[in-house]
């Protein structure tokens, strides 16, 4: 997978330690940063998938709809990320920042469901997969390492977006090109840089930008027609 190819480059030692012996921190029974942020992400996928799938639409949701949308995965996303929902439930203090969390996905929701009233691109998928397995939306990415020898990568896009809309220098004359973006979810601010490309530590967006154009242009929805990236994002919440 993409992430851990970013692993490797970053600290070949601690790639060793983490996938080839799978060494991993004694679990205490704590609420950390990482499960919020798995929380958080877990909710905000189902959310906005399950808003896609309502009547109306993603983007034709209010605070009260959003509210309903969130209230309606977020108990299945706690007992996932959690077993029996211990973590997040255990204390007065676990409880608090979980239902805390739980308006913050809610305003989130509603701030996506806000931007797309206003954008030419609309969700095309959630969670799409590329790969090689028979349930993956999208082929795998190819990566030619020379001597006849191929790596495929697979993984999962946050969200695709898609618009099919002509741009400056486009003919008038053939079919619309189509332009998507691939998003990102993360639970803290990121940034990426060429050198962060260059080195491999931070190749995600890149990827599914790959990804996701070769699945589209292998579409028959979409056969004979130009498909253009228009931006890649980390969306943070």
């Amino acid at each position: 997978s993409v992430s851990r190819i970013e692993a490797y480059n970053l600290c070949p030692y601690s790639f060793l330690l983490n996938y080839g012996f799978n060494l991993q921190p004694r679990k205490e029974f704590v609420m950390e940063s990482v499960d919020v942020g798995s929380l958080m992400h877990l909710v905000i996928e189902k959310a906005t998938k399950a808003a896609s799938e309502s009547a109306g639409g993603i983007k034709s949701l209010d605070k009260a709809k959003c509210a309903e949308i969130v209230d309606s995965v977020f108990d299945e996303a706690v007992l996932r990320i959690s077993d029996d929902g211990g973590v997040f439930l255990g204390t007065e203090r676990s409880s608090y920042i979980t239902a805390k969390m739980k308006r913050i996905a809610e305003n989130e929701l509603n701030n996506i469901s806000n931007q797309l009233q206003f954008n030419m691109l609309q969700p095309y998928g959630f969670e799409v997969k590329y790969g090689f397995e028979e349930d993956d939306s999208l082929p795998p990415v190819k990566v030619d390492c020379g001597n006849g020898f191929n790596v495929l990568l697979r993984g999962k896009v946050d969200r695709v977006d898609v618009g099919e809309m002509y741009a400056s220098g486009d003919d008038p004359d053939s079919e619309p090109p189509v332009y998507f973006r691939v998003i990102d979810y993360k639970s803290s601010a990121q940034t990426v840089t060429i050198g962060d490309i260059v080195n491999g530590v931070k190749i995600q967006l890149i990827t599914y930008i790959s990804a996701v154009a070769n699945g589209l242009a292998n579409n028959p929805s979409y056969a004979g027609r130009k498909v253009v990236p228009a931006a890649a994002f980390y969306y943070a919440f």
